[in-house]
């Protein structure tokens, strides 16, 4: 069993003297992330199950009338990734090479929280790649974080020199 507590504080602070509503507010954010996870880990393949716990916390100031200037965020998380490794040889032009073929499975489920309430200081939606399909967030920055519960397979085939082993 592994474990880990990761934890962030900011203070964002800018002149907002020309700025109205939500753009006006600054403030300082904390977040800690503690997590356990279970890995396996082979040389035919992988399993590794994980849950965690998000808890944000603001504490802002020029906020709009009415507006908790406090708010706070708390979201779990749970995945399972897994994967497995099977290689053959095989000649791709002449020349002796290892293919391998690599199916891989990745759950995520987080929890839904209404973030409207919330600054966004340092967010931004990370744009779709093959590594974001097995990312716990589609954003950067910690004052969003996407809901999920949605299942990923892929398929993944390499062709390795077997002497140096360089793809």
């Amino acid at each position: 069993l592994e474990w880990s507590v990761s934890s962030a504080w900011a203070d964002f602070d800018r002149p907002n003297g020309t700025l109205t509503g939500i753009e006006r507010i600054n403030g300082k954010r904390l977040h800690i992330e503690p997590r356990l996870q279970l890995p396996f880990d082979a040389a035919f393949g992988f399993a590794h199950v994980a849950a965690g716990y998000r808890y944000t916390r603001y504490d802002l100031t020029d906020v709009p009338l009415g507006s908790d200037d406090e708010p706070d965020r708390k979201i779990w998380l749970g995945s399972l990734d897994s994967g497995l490794y099977f290689e053959r040889d095989t000649r791709l032009f002449d020349t002796p090479t290892v293919q391998t073929f690599e199916p891989r499975l990745y759950y995520l489920y987080q929890q839904y929280r209404n973030q409207n309430d919330l600054p966004q200081f340092d967010v931004m939606q990370l744009d779709m790649t093959f590594d974001q399909l097995f990312r716990d967030n589609t954003f950067t920055g910690l004052d969003r974080i996407a809901d999920a519960n949605q299942l990923t397979a892929a398929l993944t085939t390499r062709l390795l020199d077997p002497n140096t082993g360089r793809e």
